[in-house]
């Protein structure tokens, strides 16, 4: 490895040149100055490698790597197999950092030689043009002085919640290598299982409770968008799979049988809700419905279930028809909103008075 460099910036780039400039001139300005930057093209054909190409000829610590499209995962792996900095730091081509996010993630990183660090994201709106604190990590997420401590997984109220982006991390490179932990090709979703994974197996994690990631939101063709239209939204059920699998590989299914019960519960209903095509809520909500039945047999422990208010209600729940729960999400969502909004009108009132 090669110690001069500090931490690999491994960039996957698809067709994002509206962006890339900017993204990449977030990581060029850098504060560090030890760094590469690591462009992988997953096969674009729009101007984005003429972007990279502009910047590789302006800044020699910006280099490219071609590939067929293959997909982000596979891009991930690549840039990660070469990758000669200490630490590494995944970001998406048409997201940004901060001019200081390395130096301070890097100093971090070093003072107790930890294995990851997490930090906090800012939503920037691409209609709007406004930015909007997003915390990822809530305050009651980590113990009141989580800053100032060394981590585990056994720090969090259940490794399940959270953010599973890997885009708001700094890796140890070493750790990855020897735990020989890669992106999962061809799969949707597959921040979930190298997060899982690599928060499971991390001896030492490391908390930074500022924003220093920006994430561009409301974009054509973005992540999210693509996955609503084409119905990749199912693919989750394959991650739940494999986080199941990560969790028996490191023999942790005891402890956290429950804590994945009620993600798998949670995290399917918010799909439904919120990331469903209407013309795929009825086939999605079956699926889920389906999958939750079948729980049992995942976790080899009915009990937990059984004491699982989660799961208890939710297999209540599951009784509606798909629509039925649907419309009763909704009314419940629309009657809160307005029973705030007249809490709210009757403060002011009395503020007034006095």
């Amino acid at each position: 490895m090669d110690n001069k460099i500090k931490i690999s910036f491994v960039v996957p780039v698809y067709n994002t040149g509206k962006y890339l400039m900017y993204c990449l001139a977030s990581l060029v300005r850098q504060t560090l100055r030890e760094i590469e930057i690591i462009c992988v093209d997953d096969g674009s054909i729009d101007n984005s490698r003429e972007i990279m190409q502009d910047f590789a000829f302006r800044d020699d610590r910006v280099k490219i790597i071609l590939q067929e499209h293959k997909g982000t995962a596979a891009a991930r792996n690549i840039g990660l197999k070469t990758a000669k900095g200490e630490y590494v730091h995944f970001v998406d081509s048409d997201d940004w950092i901060c001019d200081n996010c390395a130096e301070l993630t890097y100093n971090k990183a070093k003072s107790a030689d930890f294995d990851l660090i997490c930090f906090n994201v800012a939503n920037y709106d691409n209609k709007t043009m406004l930015v909007r604190e997003n915390q990822f990590y809530p305050p009651e997420f980590w113990p009141r002085a989580a800053e100032k401590m060394i981590l585990t997984w056994k720090n969090y109220r259940n490794p399940f919640l959270g953010n599973f982006s890997v885009a708001n991390k700094l890796y140890k490179v070493e750790f990855l290598r020897k735990n020989n932990i890669n992106f999962i090709d061809n799969l949707w979703f597959e921040d979930h299982p190298f997060h899982l994974e690599t928060l499971l197996m991390a001896k030492k994690i490391g908390v930074i409770n500022r924003s220093l990631y920006f994430y561009r939101k409301n974009i054509k063709n973005s992540f999210m968008s693509t996955m609503r239209a084409d119905g990749k939204m199912f693919s989750i059920f394959d991650v739940f799979n494999e986080l199941w699998r990560i969790v028996e590989k490191v023999d942790l299914v005891d402890d956290l049988r429950k804590d994945f019960v009620e993600y798998t519960i949670c995290l399917g209903l918010n799909m439904f809700i919120n990331s469903c095509a209407w013309s795929n809520k009825r086939k999605f909500y079956l699926r889920h419905r389906l999958y939750c039945k079948d729980l049992s047999n995942v976790v080899e422990n009915y009990m937990v279930l059984v004491q699982s208010k989660i799961y208890i209600n939710f297999m209540e729940v599951l009784k509606l028809p798909w629509f039925m729960f649907f419309l009763k999400y909704h009314l419940t969502e629309f009657r809160e909103k307005v029973k705030n909004k007249l809490k709210e009108r009757q403060q002011r009132k009395n503020a007034t008075k006095k």
